[in-house]
C-alpha cells in the first residue's frame, strides 16, 4: 500500500505544475525500495542514451567537454528522472531558462573549493561544470567515485549524477521559491548550515533522483524536518 501510494503521489506531482513537486513529494512518505530500483533503471537509461544523444563517451576527455554536451545530458536527466519538470518550468512566462556552461578555471563563487566539480548559480540561473576538477580522477571498478550514495564507475556516470544534484538545487530555487510555507526549508538555518543542502533539498534529492542524503547533513534533516512537515500539513 505504501509503495502504491508513493507511486501515485510522485506521478501526480511530476505531471502537474512545477511547484507541485515541493508540496506533493517533499513531505510525504519515504520512497520505497521499488522506487530506488526504478531510479537506478532511469539512470541506466540516461547513461545508455547519453552516448548517442549527448555524444559523450563513457570515459570522456574533460578537455573535450562542451556546453552543448552538458546541456544534452541534463535534458536526459530531466526527461528520465524529473518527468520534464525543468523543461516545463522554463516554459512559464515568468521563468528564465536554465543554462549550462563549462568553465576551464576553478569556481569563481565565494566559498567553493577549487575541487568543486559543478555549481548552481541562482543569479545567473546557470549550472556550471568546472573542467579543471574532472581530470583529477578516472572512476572505475577499482576506484569508483562516490556521489550522493552512488558509486560512479565512469566519468559519464559521475557527471550525470553531479548534474542531477545541481538540478535539484534549481528545482528548489525555482519551483519552490515562491511558496512562503517552504521558505524556511530552502533558506532557513538548517539549509545555511548545510551549505544549501537543507531538509527540502535532501528530501527532493532522494525522492526525485534516488540519491542518498549525505551523512554530514543528516543532523539538519532530522532536527528541522519535523517542523517543516508540520508547517506543510497546516498549509494544505
Amino acid at each position: 500500500m505504501q509503495t502504491e501510494r508513493w507511486e501515485r503521489e510522485r506521478a501526480a506531482a511530476l505531471a502537474g505544475p512545477p511547484a507541485g513537486v515541493c508540496d506533493a513529494i517533499a513531505f510525504r512518505v519515504a520512497p520505497p525500495y521499488s522506487a530506488c530500483l526504478r531510479a537506478r533503471t532511469a539512470w541506466a537509461r540516461v547513461l545508455r542514451r547519453a552516448r548517442h544523444e549527448a555524444r559523450l563517451a563513457r570515459d570522456f576527455d574533460p578537455a573535450a567537454l562542451t556546453d552543448e554536451a552538458v546541456s544534452r545530458l541534463a535534458a536526459l536527466v530531466d526527461a528520465e528522472l524529473l518527468g520534464g519538470q525543468l523543461r516545463r518550468l522554463a516554459a512559464r512566462p515568468d521563468a528564465r531558462p536554465l543554462r549550462y556552461a563549462v568553465e576551464d578555471g576553478p569556481p569563481s563563487a565565494g566559498g567553493l573549493s577549487v575541487d568543486t566539480t559543478a555549481s548552481y548559480d541562482w543569479d545567473a540561473h546557470c549550472i556550471t561544470v568546472h573542467r579543471a576538477a574532472w581530470g583529477r580522477a578516472a572512476p572505475g571498478l577499482v576506484r569508483p567515485m562516490q556521489i550522493d550514495g552512488v558509486h560512479a564507475l565512469s566519468r559519464l556516470e559521475w557527471l550525470a549524477h553531479t548534474l542531477g544534484h545541481e538540478m535539484v538545487h534549481a528545482v528548489v530555487e525555482n519551483a519552490c521559491r515562491s511558496e512562503e510555507r517552504l521558505e524556511g526549508a530552502t533558506r532557513g538555518a538548517a539549509a545555511a548550515a548545510a551549505g544549501g543542502h537543507g531538509p527540502l533539498f535532501q528530501r527532493l534529492n532522494r525522492h526525485l533522483m534516488g540519491h542518498t542524503a549525505a551523512t554530514r547533513y543528516a543532523w539538519a534533516w532530522r532536527r528541522e524536518g519535523r517542523r517543516y512537515e508540520a508547517a506543510a500539513r497546516a498549509a494544505r
